[in-house]
C-alpha cells in the first residue's frame, strides 16, 4: 500500500505477498530469488533483470505482466535453463535448471516460446507426434491427446502442414505441442496472442481446469492485462523487478482502483520517482536446502527414436533436393571425365631411330641379345597411345617441334643397345662414351605445359616397363635410371 507522511519524506510502497505463497516445505513450482541478468559488454551493460524475486506455488495460475522489453522473456528463458542468470539463484520443481543434456527438467515441463519453433514442413499430427515421442509418451496416448487439443484449440484438420496455417493457427499448434504431454509445469510467452476472444476464454478454462487439481502450475505471459483476473497470482514486471506479486483481486482493492491496468499504472509512477520500494517479507525463509539439488539430465532412448523419425520424415518430404544433393556430383564427375577429364591420345611426336636407320618395321621382340633396344622401346611408347612420326635427321625433327606440329622430337643415337648395356652392367663407372650413346634426347614443346606433362610420362613410363623387363630377360640386377635427355623449346 502508498504511505506518505506530511514532512515531505520519500514515501514508500510495500506489498506483501499472501500468506498462501511462503511455505517452509519449498511447496513451489518456480522460486526466483535476487536474479541479476544484463546483456552487452562490461564497460556498457544492460541490465535486463535487477534483483528479481518470484514465487509460483504448485497448482497455481501465475501471470507475468509487463510491457516490451521489461524482461520477461529473458525471466522466462532463465527458468527453463536456456539461459544462466548473472547471479541470485533459480529452482524450478525442486531442482537447479541447468544448461547441458538434452532434457532440461525431463518431461515435467511444457514450455511455448515467444518466437515460433515449429518445423514448418510437417503437419500438424506429425508436429505432435514428434513433441509426444519425445516426451516419453506412447504412440497411442499421444494420438489421443492429437485429437483432443485439435478440437480444443480449434485446429484445422490434422493433415495440414504448418507452413499453410496462418500465424494464430501456428501459434495454437504451438501451444498444443506444450499441452500434448500433461506437463507438470507450464510456460506460455504470450499464447492467445491474436486469439479469437471466445477460443481465448476456452483456453483459459481448460487451463483453471488442469490446474485446480494441484498438479499443473501455469506462467502466462501476456499483453492482455484484464485477461489476467482470472489468475490466482500475478506479478506485475517492469525495469527487471516485480513491482507487485499478488491475488488480482487482493491487488485491486488494496489500490482502491477499478482495473489491473490502473494499479500497473500507480505502481509505475511509484518507480519512476523512486517513491516505491518492493518488499518481500520473509521471502528468504521459503527455500529449504534440499532443493539446491540440480536436476538430473539424461538423453533417453525416446529421445533417439523422436529425432530419427522427425529426420526421416524430413528426408521423405524433401526427396527431390536429397536426389539433387547425391546425384549432382556424379553427374559433374561424368561430366568432368567426358569433357576435359580423360588422358589425352594419338599425340603426335617426331622420331629419329638413327640405330635403326628410321625404319619403322624394325624388330621389337625385346630379348638380352638384342641390337635394336630402341625398336623395343619404341613400341613401349607406342602403345601408350602416342603417335609417332618418322623424320630422316634430328634437324627436321625438332623443326617439326619448332613449328608447332608435334609436341616433342625423340632421338635415339646410333649404337644405342650396346652403350646400354655396357652402362648397365658398368653402373658407376661407365665410360663417357656409353653414357652419351645410351641417352634419349628428347625436345618438347612447353607452350602447352598440360600436354608436355602427359608427353613426359608416356616416355617415362614407357622406358621404365621397357628396362624392367630388358632385365629380367638377362637375369640382370633389376636398376633404374633414366637415360632421357630434354632440351626445353616454346
Amino acid at each position: 500500500m502508498v504511505q506518505s507522511s506530511d514532512d515531505n519524506k520519500s514515501t514508500s510502497l510495500q506489498v506483501r505477498p499472501q500468506s498462501s505463497m511462503i511455505s517452509h516445505e519449498m511447496n513451489h513450482s518456480v522460486y526466483v530469488k535476487n536474479a541479476y541478468k544484463h546483456y552487452g559488454t562490461k564497460k556498457n551493460p544492460v541490465n535486463v533483470l535487477n534483483g528479481l524475486s518470484m514465487t509460483v506455488p504448485r497448482g497455481t495460475i501465475y501471470g507475468l505482466l509487463g510491457a516490451s522489453g521489461c524482461g520477461k522473456t529473458t525471466l522466462l528463458n532463465c527458468v527453463v535453463g536456456r539461459k544462466q542468470l548473472d547471479s541470485g539463484e533459480v529452482w524450478v520443481l525442486g531442482g537447479v535448471p541447468g544448461t547441458k543434456g538434452c532434457d532440461v527438467l525431463g518431461n515435467k515441463l511444457g514450455y511455448m516460446p515467444q518466437e515460433m519453433a515449429l518445423y514448418v514442413e510437417f503437419s500438424i499430427r506429425e508436429t505432435l507426434l514428434f513433441y509426444g515421442w519425445v516426451a516419453g509418451m506412447k504412440s497411442e496416448k499421444t494420438k489421443e491427446r492429437i485429437d483432443f487439443l485439435v478440437d480444443l484449440l480449434m485446429l484445422p484438420k490434422p493433415s495440414r502442414h504448418v507452413q499453410d496455417l496462418s500465424t494464430g493457427q501456428q501459434r495454437r499448434v504451438s501451444l498444443a505441442a506444450a499441452l500434448i504431454h500433461e506437463p507438470e509445469l507450464l510456460i506460455l510467452d504470450e499464447p492467445t496472442v491474436g486469439v479469437d476472444p471466445v477460443l481465448r476464454q476456452i483456453i483459459w478454462d481448460h487451463f483453471k481446469e488442469i490446474s485446480n487439481n494441484g498438479r499443473t502450475s501455469i506462467i502466462i505471459t501476456t499483453h492482455y492485462i484484464d485477461e489476467t483476473r482470472q489468475a490466482k497470482l500475478i506479478g506485475l514486471m517492469r525495469k527487471g523487478v516485480l513491482l507487485a506479486e499478488q491475488a488480482p483481486e487482493s491487488l485491486i482493492s488494496q489500490f482502491n482502483a477499478l482495473t489491473l491496468e490502473e494499479v500497473f499504472l500507480k505502481l509505475s509512477i511509484a518507480q519512476n520517482t523512486q517513491q516505491g520500494k518492493l518488499i518481500f517479507d520473509n521471502l528468504q525463509s521459503s527455500v529449504s536446502m534440499a532443493s539446491t539439488s540440480r536436476i538430473k539430465m539424461i538423453c533417453k532412448a525416446h529421445h533417439v527414436r523422436a529425432l530419427v523419425w522427425k529426420n526421416g520424415l524430413w528426408l521423405i518430404s524433401h526427396i527431390p533436393i536429397l536426389l539433387f544433393t547425391l546425384t549432382m556430383p556424379v553427374i559433374q564427375m561424368v561430366l568432368f571425365l567426358v569433357c576435359i577429364g580423360h588422358n589425352p591420345r594419338d599425340l603426335p611426336i617426331a622420331v629419329v631411330n638413327y640405330e635403326s636407320n628410321n625404319d619403322p618395321n624394325c624388330n621389337t621382340t625385346l630379348f638380352c641379345n638384342s641390337s635394336r633396344l630402341s625398336c623395343s622401346y619404341f613400341s613401349y611408347i607406342k602403345a601408350h597411345g602416342l603417335n609417332l612420326i618418322y623424320y630422316n635427321s634430328e634437324e627436321e625433327a625438332t623443326e617439326s617441334v619448332l613449328k608447332g606440329d608435334n609436341y616433342a622430337s625423340v632421338v635415339v643415337p646410333e649404337n644405342y643397345s650396346d652403350s646400354l648395356k655396357r652402362r648397365i652392367l658398368r653402373w658407376k663407372w661407365s665410360r663417357q662414351w656409353d653414357v652419351k650413346y645410351s641417352t634419349v634426347n628428347v625436345v618438347p614443346d612447353l607452350s602447352n605445359k598440360a600436354i608436355v606433362g602427359f608427353v613426359f610420362f608416356h616416355l617415362s613410363d614407357s622406358f621404365r616397363n621397357f628396362l624392367e623387363d630388358f632385365l629380367k630377360s638377362c637375369n640382370w640386377k633389376s636398376r633404374f635410371f633414366m637415360p632421357i635427355n630434354v632440351s626445353k623449346v616454346y
